[in-house]
């Protein structure tokens, strides 16, 4: 183990360099949020000569020279300008500067050159016309920037006539009425304005339904953009969503502002989409459509979604793009681009589409999302997004509601994650015909679990956001889809549920598997579908939460924790260990690293718990005192989904054999010893599943005549297991061990010969030699078929007993009850 934070992360970060590239390892470290990413970064690329703190004086003051590889600049600038945790965009624009002026703008990629724009717009603005031209940025990206620079209300002495051409820009560029601004509201945003040349009257009618909650002035920029839509056939339903009285007035005003405006009111609050349900209820109108409260639509945006509509009658919904901006109207938000697709802009048939899907699903965040993903489940192709380049609204920005616990570019919240991967997984049984798209709109009839308690609509009224969620096991594990899920986790959580315990599962990233393209990673499918059909909870660290328990399988869960103020109380921490994650100490966690951070978080110091004998004599060797179970903790198996399927020997000779992946550390590392533990001898029948590559390098030669070789999966892990009589495995200097593969063979009726280190690990239930012993056993017991059956169902009892669920839950209750 590396008893030094730096050589830690060196040998981690250039572990990671042959596996990844910087961009992808820079938003998988965002996406942590975890506190070592600046060090990581810097240190890679100084070659683990400079920490973040130490590298960036001298990248200030011109030392390129301690940089040994400058593509992890760029990186290093994301992270420091992004970050949940204390972001430090001064930093980021400096590092961005000097990579720049030693490199040369070809070292930075897109996204680093988009926040390097918008680093100097808002610290450096003066700087901003020498270098934007040189950039390469989209052409929306270069708009929004010259805006900024220009806007007269933060940059003293700025010209307005400029500034308002430049505003304006976006929309004139695709043949929309400029936008300007009027009237003397209380921010540049609420002034908004644009007045369309011409108008539609047109017999049918649009319903746009704006939702609102505690209404101030702001919304009549909102309602004035609606009512003053080149589609005249209107009506605004206005649903108030339980505002306190005080608030009445704000609304009667705006139910005089038009006779096309209706006030509905919501008899609780329950959130937008709630509203927007109710909404549907009393909408008169041929197509519906929704305005957030806060944004502002251009005078077109109506009649230019309705077009397709009009002229395709299959087609059932069209969504538009929507540039952002802040009150004071500048777009420039770190790290993201100034124009996206509009959620709220949804315009479709009503009848069709709700008679269809029915109504949007009863929680405050994401329908929005969700809704259009669904009808197009049901629909395929019936959901049309406008060109990107024709901004239909400008929706506003508000500094209260950019939490980035929430979201950051790369990275959002578990909760909305799992959301998203909910809605997808159902949504493909949508489309093959096996789920309905329906929702009747009742949040007692959930269409999809909650992620969060505070996603109910109906918290604070006796719903499940009312209250604390508690449980008695928190498992903390990388959920990631792709990323290694062994049964063992899933049987331990099976074995938890059956017996009664409060069970939810919590997500933290690791670096294994490495980082790949930076995309957003979803939910295990195994995991996604117990959280789908209600059978397990999932938390997360920043949710209000408490456990008896936090248990997790892999202490690398601990060592890139989130840099936040955590949410989840544990009463007690363990740390699951076998000697496989003991040997990774030091290589995906440093024991020292997970110690503090299970403090920092949860204010609890973690019990390390072996699963195995040897896995204990492991633990007690580390470095450092660590904080040790009295108890092993072996893993679950169920003996019964392999039982019987070997049952008796074969006749004409031993078939022996193995189902482990092929590792250098899996096979003996010379020929002589190879072939003693799987005889080059027509005497004996070998077997091998899991990949040969290993032993071919070994030999030097052609694997032996009386060996068959399958395909890692060519073969049921049953079926396999069917044809032996002998399960032989045999190591390199007893390096490995073959985790559920011995157990898997013992269940399945195969007797077991392994080294003798093993012994620790699974005791009684096989036999021990050394590999020259091996044709010796086997050929004895292939003689003696009693004692084969003998060893057989010592074998089985030795996994019943031993990972059986009820061995597991007793030892768990123990751990609960100290």
């Amino acid at each position: 183990m590396a008893n030094d934070r730096s050589a830690f992360v060196t040998q981690l970060g250039a572990r990671l360099c042959g596996t990844t590239d910087p961009a992808s390892l820079a938003t998988t470290l965002l996406r942590t949020g975890s506190g070592q990413a600046l060090d990581i970064v810097a240190l890679t690329a100084t070659s683990g000569r400079f920490g973040y703190d130490e590298l960036l004086p001298k990248l200030a003051g011109g030392d390129d020279g301690s940089v040994t590889d400058p593509r992890w600049l760029p990186q290093l600038a994301r992270i420091a300008a992004l970050r949940r945790a204390a972001p430090d965009p001064t930093a980021a624009l400096a590092i961005l500067e000097q990579a720049r002026q030693v490199h040369g703008t070809e070292l930075l990629d897109g996204a680093a050159r988009q926040l390097y724009a918008q680093l100097l717009v808002t610290l450096d603005p003066d700087r901003l016309p020498k270098v934007l031209d040189s950039l390469d940025l989209p052409p929306s990206l270069i708009r929004s920037i010259r805006a900024d620079a220009a806007n007269p209300f933060v940059t003293a002495g700025a010209s307005v006539s400029e500034w308002t051409a430049l505003l304006a820009a976006p929309f004139v560029s695709v043949g929309l009425e400029p936008v300007s601004l009027s009237g003397d509201a209380a921010t540049p945003f609420d002034r908004l304005s644009a007045e369309a040349s011409t108008a539609v009257d047109d017999t049918s009618l649009v319903s746009v339904v704006m939702s609102a909650y505690r209404p101030d002035a702001s919304i009549f920029a909102a309602v004035r953009s609606i009512l003053g839509q080149s589609w005249r056939n209107v009506e605004l339903l206005v649903v108030d969503d339980a505002s306190p009285e005080e608030f009445d007035s704000v609304l009667d005003e705006i139910a005089a502002l038009d006779d096309r405006v209706r006030v509905l009111r919501s008899p609780a609050n329950r959130g937008t989409y709630m509203a927007r349900n109710l909404a549907l209820e009393h909408a008169r109108g041929e197509f519906v459509t929704f305005q957030d409260s806060d944004d502002w639509a251009h005078p077109r945006r109506l009649e230019l979604q309705l077009a397709p509509l009009r002229d395709n009658p299959e087609l059932l919904a069209t969504r538009s793009h929507t540039l952002r901006a802040f009150p004071d109207l500048t777009f420039t938000y770190l790290g993201y681009p100034p124009d996206r697709i509009n959620a709220s802009s949804l315009l479709f048939r009503r009848r069709e589409v709700v008679d269809l899907i029915g109504y949007f699903d009863t929680v405050r965040k994401s329908a929005d999302v969700e809704y259009p993903e669904r009808l197009r489940a049901a629909v395929p192709g019936s959901v049309l997004d406008l060109d990107p380049s024709l901004p239909l609204a400008i929706c506003q920005l508000r500094a209260a509601s950019l939490s980035r616990l929430d979201a950051i570019p790369g990275w959002m919240h578990w909760s909305r994650t799992l959301y998203r991967d909910a809605y997808r997984a159902r949504n493909v049984r949508v489309r093959r015909g096996l789920a309905s798209a329906y929702y009747d709109g009742n949040p007692d009839h959930r269409l999809l679990p909650l992620p969060d308690p505070s996603w109910s609509p109906t918290r604070g009224e006796g719903g499940t956001g009312g209250k604390k969620a508690a449980y008695d096991v928190v498992v903390l594990n990388d959920w990631r889809r792709g990323n290694r899920h062994p049964r063992s986790v899933l049987n331990d959580l099976h074995a938890m549920l059956d017996a009664g315990l409060r069970v939810a599962v919590a997500h933290a990233e690791t670096f294994e598997p490495a980082p790949n393209l930076g995309r957003r990673p979803s939910l295990a499918g195994p995991i996604l579908e117990l959280v789908n059909d209600g059978t397990i909870a999932m938390t997360h660290v920043s949710q209000a939460a408490s456990t008896r328990l936090l248990l997790t399988h892999d202490p690398a869960t601990l060592q890139f924790a989130p840099d936040v103020d955590a949410r989840l109380s544990a009463d007690r921490v363990a740390l699951l260990v076998d000697p496989e994650t003991m040997r990774a100490d030091g290589r995906t966690f440093r024991t020292a690293d997970v110690v503090a951070n299970s403090e920092r978080l949860f204010s609890r110091r973690p019990t390390w718990v072996p699963r195995t004998g040897k896995a204990r004599t492991t633990v007690a060797a580390a470095s450092g005192p660590l904080e040790l179970a009295e108890l092993d903790l072996a893993k679950v198996y169920d003996p019964a989904r392999l039982a019987a399927a070997v049952q008796r020997l074969r006749a004409h000779r031993p078939v022996i054999g193995r189902h482990v992946p092929d590792h250098a550390s899996h096979w003996p590392a010379t020929p002589d010893t190879l072939l003693a533990a799987y005889p080059d001898d027509d005497a004996f029948d070998v077997r091998i599943m899991g990949g040969v590559g290993t032993p071919l390098r070994v030999l030097g030669t052609g694997l032996p005549p009386n060996w068959v070789s399958f395909p890692d999966g060519a073969l049921t892990v049953r079926t396999f297991l069917a044809q032996l009589d002998f399960f032989v495995y045999f190591d390199r200097d007893d390096a490995a061990v073959p985790g559920d593969a011995v157990i898997e063979a013992m269940s399945s009726g195969c007797v077991a010969v392994l080294p003798p280190h093993l012994q620790e690990v699974y005791g009684d239930g096989a036999l021990y030699c050394e590999p020259g012993s091996v044709r010796e056993v086997v050929t004895e017991l292939h003689r003696s078929p009693s004692r084969y059956t003998r060893l057989q169902e010592r074998a089985r009892h030795a996994v019943a007993q031993r990972y059986g669920a009820p061995a597991f839950v007793r030892g768990l209750r123990r751990l609960l009850d100290a």
